[in-house]
């Protein structure tokens, strides 16, 4: 079960990574609009299918750190963005596994308008990032209820589908993180460990 743990956690990391590094990296390249919204979204979508398989208390929260890394390696360092990965992962596991509301929905609209309620209290109070400091209180105010409130609506829609998909998915699969004899089964643990190989080798490349 900790071989499986460890091949999900990776593929996870690696899926919502791969989310940030290309589609934020275009989004905040080309500054776009609201481009947190689409990013929160798919992390939310990403732990989703990580519960069906591993519902477990501090998941969320591991595959938000692989995430965060996976992006270090791959992507220019920004604090904030790392900060909302993390801040993305904490709100998921606390409505879904500490608190373990029972509605779906519920549990998802919360925590994701109480995820960007947290990430602008950490950047305004507590970080001081100058950009929400000198707009404050209107950065705040737009990013907890205008952005916060679609987010809310957008993951209450598409998490409680997402779950039940992927537990469609597991009783078709119900080991798809476990190394099996026959390529076809080893396709989740192969991508996961190329994507990670391959990541590991451009940062070093860059560094030296």
């Amino acid at each position: 079960m900790k071989k499986q743990m460890i091949l999900g956690w990776l593929f996870f990391s690696a899926v919502w990574g791969l989310s940030e590094v290309l589609l934020g990296g275009s989004l905040f390249g080309y500054k776009i609009p609201y481009a947190s919204i689409p990013l929160v979204v798919i992390g939310f979508l990403v732990l989703s299918l990580a519960r069906v398989f591993f519902p477990y208390l501090g998941m969320a929260t591991l595959i938000a750190v692989g995430a965060l890394f996976f992006k270090f390696l791959n992507a220019p360092f920004y604090k904030c963005h790392y900060l909302g990965i993390l801040v993305t992962g904490i709100s998921f596991d606390l409505f879904f596994a500490v608190l373990a509301l029972k509605r779906r929905w519920l549990a998802a609209a919360a925590a994701a308008w109480f995820n960007n309620l947290a990430f602008a209290v950490l950047m305004t109070y507590v970080i001081h990032y100058q950009p929400w400091v000198q707009n404050h209180p209107e950065k705040f105010l737009y990013h907890v209820l205008i952005s916060g409130s679609v987010i809310a609506v957008l993951s209450a829609f598409l998490v409680p589908l997402c779950l039940r998909q992927a537990e469609s998915l597991r009783q078709k699969y119900p080991a798809p993180f476990q190394w099996q004899p026959g390529l076809a089964a080893r396709m989740i643990p192969l991508a996961s460990t190329l994507c990670w190989a391959g990541s590991l080798v451009i940062f070093g490349y860059q560094v030296l």
